[in-house]
């Protein structure tokens, strides 16, 4: 006979039963991760080797006067040679970033730092030449006051 009882909203359940619901339990294939795709990037480089598309992770980012702010760039797929990006914020005197950054061989992402200094809007440009080719992409980064309004009444 096997011993079931409630405790702290849980079913525990002695001997054989255990086992049995542990098995069930790890046995379904609802997986939320789908198997690593292999890259489909060239295996040789040549400097007619295509760069995949890029992009910015966020669009939009905010933050206050002091406090840095990441947004990451990143690659379509891993590329075969390292892609050196030239960084611009189009109001330094709003935030400030690297001049420029470089996604390594082998990776397809990498994070930059956003330094705000003034209030205001500023947009940060990502520009990326290789060959004939030339990518360009941007996202707008807004510097807000940290002090909190004066509560009336």
């Amino acid at each position: 006979m096997h011993v079931a009882r409630r405790f702290a909203g849980r079913l525990l359940v002695s001997g054989t039963a255990l086992l049995a619901l542990l098995t069930i339990a790890a046995c379904g294939d609802d997986d939320a991760t789908p198997p690593p795709v292999p890259d489909a990037g060239p295996t040789t480089c040549a400097a007619t080797t295509p760069l995949p598309d890029l992009r910015w992770m966020r669009t939009s980012l905010g933050s206050t006067v002091g406090v840095t702010r990441d947004n990451t760039l990143g690659l379509a797929r891993d590329f075969c040679a390292d892609v050196v990006v030239t960084l611009e914020s189009s109001m330094p005197s709003v935030a400030t970033v690297p001049a420029s950054l470089t996604i390594p061989v082998g990776q397809s992402d990498v994070a930059t730092t956003i330094t705000p200094v003034a209030v205001g809007t500023t947009t940060i440009t990502a520009h990326v030449t290789r060959g004939m080719s030339t990518w360009t992409g941007t996202f707008n980064f807004d510097v807000v006051s940290a002090t909190l309004p004066a509560c009336a009444g």
